[in-house]
């Protein structure tokens, strides 16, 4: 039982947050390259700012996965 004590706080705490409203901007090209632009994905929160950030890199070596496996699912929650 002492066990469940931390993971129920968690969950208890997480119902409470209320999520902001955030515009959702897929695949902008921050670079141009020949062999392919360089693009980012960006929430930007509503309201005056200023906002705190959180910058994310997906770290698949540009040989594996993609950031709609690894990285996208934690968007939402921040």
């Amino acid at each position: 039982m002492r066990n469940l004590r931390f993971p129920v706080f968690i969950l208890l705490v997480a119902a409470t947050v209320q999520m902001s409203r955030a515009a959702y901007h897929r695949d902008v090209v921050y670079a141009e390259r020949s062999d392919g632009d360089l693009t980012l994905d960006a929430y930007v929160p509503d309201g005056a700012g200023p906002h705190p950030a959180v910058i994310i890199v997906h770290g698949g070596g540009w040989s594996k996965g993609d950031k709609q496996t690894y990285v996208q699912p934690l968007f939402p929650v921040l």
